[in-house]
């Protein structure tokens, strides 16, 4: 398979930049915060959309969540790379593929038809399971690898798609904004309760608005 080489010089620099940033390390630190992260990645709902960002942080997150989610070191840092050098279509793109995806994913139904998220793998790519045995502790290491030309985005998709599938009971749209989000209660109908209280305000609104429509509408005799 052909490999994406980089020079250690580039491999020291990009764990340089990631290492710098502990923002970012608390915010995909653990699995709920990679996906947190994903469903605002490709939400076209709401500003700023992927391909507005700061490419640079773009490019750090990507290639840490890559990482995280069971991608080489090698891809990972191959990834900051790509994801750096790339047009705004190709981040658009991909952001908006993965939003109908998602979408496909919680809704069940496009159009009136049973719909399912396909992620196509048009690279060769590989996976690699490790067991490493130290007296009583036993560690499985398990990544995937892809030469980073054509196949990061390949292993960023499998990786959200993991991401995601590993919440799959407790995702949900909120009924106020639309929103992809994840539940930590079964009754959770919004995102977050500013959305929930805006929305209850627009309705108490609405209503208000219908009935003083009605009560001082004409009496026709």
């Amino acid at each position: 398979m052909k490999r994406y080489r980089l020079t250690n010089r580039r491999k020291d620099s990009w764990l340089r930049l990631v290492t710098k940033n502990r923002q970012l390390h608390q915010q995909l630190a653990t699995a709920r915060g990679r996906l947190d992260w994903l469903l605002g990645f490709a939400d076209r709902r709401h500003e700023p959309l992927a391909e507005d960002r700061n490419r640079h942080e773009l490019a750090c997150v990507i290639g840490l969540f890559t990482l995280l989610t069971g991608g080489s070191s090698s891809l990972a840092a191959a990834t900051y790379y790509r994801v750096a050098a790339e047009r705004k279509v190709v981040i658009q793109k991909l952001s908006i593929e993965l939003d109908e995806g998602i979408a496909a994913f919680v809704d069940g139904i496009v159009d009136g038809k049973r719909a399912a998220w396909t992620i196509p793998v048009t690279c060769p790519m590989t996976r690699t399971l490790s067991r490493v045995v130290n007296q009583d502790h036993v560690a499985m290491l398990d990544w995937w690898d892809a030469n980073a030309v054509d196949g990061w985005k390949t292993a960023f998709a499998i990786a959200s798609a993991n991401a995601v599938l590993a919440e799959a009971p407790n995702l949900r749209r909120c009924a106020g904004c639309k929103r992809v989000f994840v539940a930590d209660d079964p009754r959770e109908r919004f995102h977050s309760k500013p959305c929930a209280t805006k929305t209850r305000v627009a309705q108490w609104r609405a209503k208000t608005t219908k009935r003083r429509r009605t009560k001082d509408k004409p009496v026709t005799l």
